[in-house]
Parts: C-alpha cells; structure tokens; sequence
C-alpha cells in the first residue's frame, strides 16, 4: 500500500526526472529579448512648445526576432538624441509621460532619458507587438529621435517548473502532515 516513506520517496524521483528533463532540454537563452529588438519611434507631429523646444510622443516596438515568445519587455531607458548631429539632447522637466499601464521611475533631463517600467505582468510589450502614448519634449527646435538604452525582461515560468514546484510544496505539505500527526499521537499517549 502507499506508506508515507513510499510516497515521499515517489515524490523525491519525480522531482529529480523534472530537474533532469529541465536540464536536459531546456535551451539557454542569454537574452529572452536581444536590445536591438527594442525601438522607441516618434508617432506624433512635433509641437513646438514657445521657443525653448517641441514635444511629442512616442512608441516602443518589440520585433519578434530571435525573442523568446514567453518573455516581455518589462522596463526600459529611452535616450532623446539629435537627428542631425546624433548627440544626446536635453529634456524639458514635466513632459516626459508615461503609457497606460506604465510608469515613469527616474528622468534625467540634463542628459536628457528616463527610465519606464511596467505596472504589472500584463501591461509589458511582448514580442511581435508594441505600446503607444509615451510622450517627451526637447529642449530647441531641433529634430530628435529616441534610442532605447537599457532593457529589462519578465517570463512567464514553464510548465516543468510549475510541476517542479508543485510536487516540491506537495512533498513538503506531506511531511508536515506526517510531523502532526506524529506529534499528536506523542502527545495522545502522554
């Protein structure tokens, strides 16, 4: 019959076939989403802002190219830069937005980027698809584009590694069990 021991020493081969089979046939991917997959692309008309500079707004594309269907883009540090002399150009404080379902962590408007991040797993860019309505504003009347820095990744865990931790939080539910009951038994003998 099923014995505790037996189930335990069950649950410790499965969990050994799952490391062996993760192990075994999980391909490494060193990045989920390469940074060149990544491109930050004006989609508004430039709106002069006075005389001190123009504003727009922006999306952020992911390619579908060599990225790991299961990953996303979670954050990301987008750079303005000069059309015409390709330098980093400075921001105006207060216009740099964020999309919905994004927010903006830092901004430096000195150098002139700032630094995005998903609200949650189901806001991030995953690949083949992109997210309209960041916005930013320059300083001068200048043509600009923006140049995605620095990324950061989310994926969704497969399935062996669910079924890994499963039988793991199983396998530790049932020795927890078995120490009540053997403590109860301790102490109903007293």
């Amino acid at each position: 019959m099923f014995t505790p021991k037996r189930i335990h020493s069950v649950l410790i081969t499965i969990t050994l076939a799952a490391v062996t089979f993760m192990l075994g046939t999980k391909p490494a991917i060193a990045d989920p989403i390469p940074i060149a997959n990544v491109t930050a692309e004006l989609t508004g008309i430039p709106i002069p802002i006075g005389v001190i500079g123009v504003s727009s707004t922006f999306k952020v594309s992911v390619a579908a190219a060599n990225a790991d269907p299961k990953c996303c883009l979670s954050d990301f540090t987008v750079q303005a830069r000069s059309a015409i002399l390709g330098i980093d150009i400075a921001t105006i404080p207060g216009f740099w937005r964020s999309a919905p379902g994004w927010r903006l962590v830092s901004q430096d408007n000195v150098n002139g980027n700032a630094h995005f991040e998903a609200l949650s797993f189901s806001t991030c860019i995953k690949p083949g698809a992109f997210l309209d309505g960041f916005g930013v504003a320059v300083v001068g009347l200048q043509p600009f584009n923006l140049v995605v820095t620095e990324i950061s990744t989310t994926c969704v865990p497969e399935p062996t590694t669910m079924l890994l931790l499963s039988t793991g939080l199983a396998g530790v539910a049932i020795n927890a069990r078995k120490r009540f009951k053997t403590r109860k038994r301790a102490q109903g003998s007293q």
